[in-house]
């Protein structure tokens, strides 16, 4: 008994989320590996299609019964435009540090689910969400050219992170009105397939043929996206109203992730004053989790 309680409690929801956020991380440095002269919202496209060809396949053994149909298109709205911005940026940065920026999106979360979703965080929420900013503008500074505060690209990671964080918020509202991860998914696909093609339509980039090798380290990114969008989705269901914002403390550790593959592929070394700030993150998703495990709120 006390089995099944824990299972279908919070905790059982934040393993979930912590491998989704894993697999956003190896997601991320494939994506980095395959990139290389491709267009962002190129490769954002590729990606969202691949996507789709999983749901049109789910579809063909379950039927998809969409409810919340404005909050499944904000949710594909918000995500397109995060993804591309994200992939737009990861051209000109290393992969650590446009995913660390990307992923500040909890904080998003948060405002969007207090004032639209009526979230009511404890204090120690606050405190965590705190501490994980706090932490990413450490990292920021650490590897911001020295005379500026903000590089262009680093300021397109942050309003990436800013349309993740609306995105994110809208998967809760989704999974509260029992809406499916499948239903979820295919919204994001067709939301980000037309906002890559919009900017693609726009001439601000040309189409560029992926080599071999591109086209499968893209593929194998487009697999491990299907799988980590779904846990994410599916995770979500497990937190009740009021922890949209504690919850999405969890997805620091891609970042984090992501900035140590970035070391042990890429060669990007980590200074003092990032590992400062990757410290206070770890130490702001441990104070997210205890905030919503036997805390009544």
């Amino acid at each position: 008994m006390k089995f099944q309680k824990l299972r279908t409690g919070t905790l059982w929801g934040w393993l979930v989320l912590a491998l989704a956020s894993v697999l956003f991380a190896v997601m991320a440095v494939l994506v980095k590996v395959a990139i290389g002269s491709i267009p962002g919202p190129e490769a954002a496209l590729l990606r969202f299609s691949s996507g789709l060809v999983a749901c049109l396949g789910a579809h063909c053994r379950w039927t998809l019964r969409p409810k919340n149909k404005r909050a499944l298109f904000n949710r594909g709205l918000y995500g397109g435009v995060a993804v591309c911005l994200y992939y737009i940026a990861m051209v000109h940065l290393p992969v650590g540090l446009a995913t660390l920026l990307m992923y500040t999106s909890p904080v998003f979360t948060a405002v969007y689910a207090v004032y639209f979703l009526k979230d009511r965080p404890t204090i120690r929420t606050y405190v965590a969400l705190t501490l994980t900013a706090l932490g990413v503008l450490l990292v920021i500074k650490a590897t911001t050219p020295v005379g500026s505060l903000f590089g262009w690209w680093q300021l397109l990671a942050v309003l990436a992170a800013g349309f993740s964080g609306v995105s994110l918020a809208t998967i809760s509202e989704l999974r509260r009105s029992k809406e499916g991860s499948w239903e979820i998914f295919t919204a994001f696909c067709l939301g980000g397939i037309a906002v890559s093609l919009l900017l693609w339509a726009g001439q601000l980039w040309s189409w560029v043929s992926p080599s071999p090798k591109q086209w499968l380290i893209l593929m194998l990114a487009s697999c491990i996206s299907v799988v980590s969008q779904l846990m994410l989705s599916y995770g979500y269901g497990f937190f009740p109203d009021g922890k949209t914002a504690a919850s999405g403390i969890i997805f620091q550790i891609t970042p984090v992730a992501a900035l140590a593959m970035d070391w042990l592929i890429f060669g990007h070394e980590l200074v003092g004053l990032t590992l400062a700030g990757v410290g206070i993150t770890i130490f702001g998703i441990i104070a997210g989790i205890t905030t919503t495990n036997g805390t009544k709120q």
